[in-house]
């Protein structure tokens, strides 16, 4: 983590240090070596070392500073030009191509050899291998730390399109689900205000009343969203939870439909996952108002005693009226699986149409935790249709 927060000027810094501390090292052994007096290896040692402090702006300057000094120095005196080599071919290939990189590899290890073949060829041998050995070290680890760095960058691009494809997939469900229910209950209820406004005016008056309702109440999400979509900063809604289940289901009832609506007694859900039940929900609920003509709709939540969440919506309405699997039920088993749950959609053997869905809870769902939802209704509420007796 420290060296990640190093800017540029941090590593200039500490390459000028670690340039300053070889020449030092190296400078004051063939000062000594001299008698104290200045010579021409000390001279090499300064023109070898001290450019490393800029290794990583001018790499491939650098590193011809140090080659020169490889093939001259064992001939004047300084036996470790390698020393510096190796820290140039790091720089490298750290920051270069890698083809630039790999010739830069070779003209070391044939300017290291040249070197000490032109000094001493008795000693070229030990001397040359210990020296190859270090730079190839050190050329290596460049290449390995550029590529991981790479890698790196290749994985947080890939993590941040993949965050935005989630995204629009999120809102594209978001706007689906506001849509599609509204859509659905202000079809059903203009059917109705149409059917009753020669005979019964004052029944088509709340149809209308309540068409208005949903469309400005789906106008506010929509507009919510997209200026959420357009300034980042817009502060975010509150989550839908459980709580928003009965009206969810006194909707579909104003739509015509008899819903009974079941919730464990003092169930406690996380915030996500209660809107994603309640998303659900509302999907299913549209299907139901949209395709089933249905007459009752049950819908409960329940905890299994294996500790998982059970959603289930079912309807006894015409099951060839739901017609073939949309971008709704698409949208239901992705919310489903994204908590790790499941969802299953299809006719009933005995008529009617019913969507199921599970999502893993464990024993959480038991206990007060942070960002919960605590649904307050014990037992049944149940919603009469508008023809019915409250």
């Amino acid at each position: 983590m420290i060296i990640r927060r190093l800017r540029p000027s941090h590593w200039l810094a500490v390459d000028a240090v670690a340039a300053l501390l070889l020449a030092a090292a190296f400078g004051l052994a063939s000062w000594l070596a001299e008698g104290g007096r200045w010579s021409p290896a000390l001279a090499v040692v300064l023109v070898a070392t001290l450019p490393l402090a800029v290794r990583r702006h001018l790499p491939l300057p650098v590193l011809a500073l140090t080659l020169a000094a490889a093939v001259t120095a064992p001939a004047l005196g300084w036996d470790e030009p390698y020393v510096a080599v190796a820290v140039a071919a790091h720089a490298v290939a750290l920051l270069e191509p890698r083809r630039v990189a790999a010739v830069a590899l070779a003209g070391s290890l044939v300017a290291t050899a040249a070197g000490f073949a032109v000094a001493d060829w008795t000693r070229m041998p030990g001397e040359t291998l210990f020296g190859w050995l270090l730079i190839a070290l050190a050329w290596t680890v460049g290449l390995a730390t550029r590529e991981q760095r790479a890698y790196a960058a290749r994985a947080a691009a890939l993590a941040a399109r993949r965050a935005i494809e989630q995204e629009r997939l999120r809102i594209a469900r978001d706007l689906h689900d506001v849509i599609a229910h509204s859509l659905s209950v202000i079809s059903s209820r203009a059917g109705i205000a149409a059917h009753l406004a020669p005979e019964r005016p004052e029944e088509a008056e709340r149809a209308l009343t309540l068409i208005g309702e949903i469309s400005r109440s789906a106008r506010a999400d929509i507009r919510h969203l997209l200026g959420h979509l357009r300034e980042p900063g817009t502060p975010a809604p509150e989550p839908l939870s459980l709580e928003a289940l009965p009206d969810l289901a006194a909707r579909a009832r104003e739509a015509g439909v008899e819903v009974d609506l079941r919730v464990e007694p003092g169930l406690r859900v996380p915030d996500a996952l209660a809107l994603t039940v309640y998303r659900i929900s509302q999907e299913a609920l549209s299907n139901v108002v949209r395709h089933a003509a249905p007459t009752r709709c049950d819908v409960s939540l329940t905890l299994t005693p294996e500790g998982e969440l059970d959603l289930r919506v079912v309807d006894d309405g015409r099951t060839a009226g739901h017609g073939p699997p949309g971008f709704g039920l698409l949208g239901m088993r992705e919310r489903a699986e994204s908590f790790g749950g499941s969802l299953s959609a299809g006719a009933r053997p005995t008529g009617g149409f019913a969507v199921h869905a599970r999502f893993p809870m464990g024993r959480q769902a038991r206990f007060p935790m942070a960002g919960e939802t605590r649904f307050p209704i014990a037992g049944q509420t149940r919603f009469p249709t508008s023809g019915q007796a409250r």
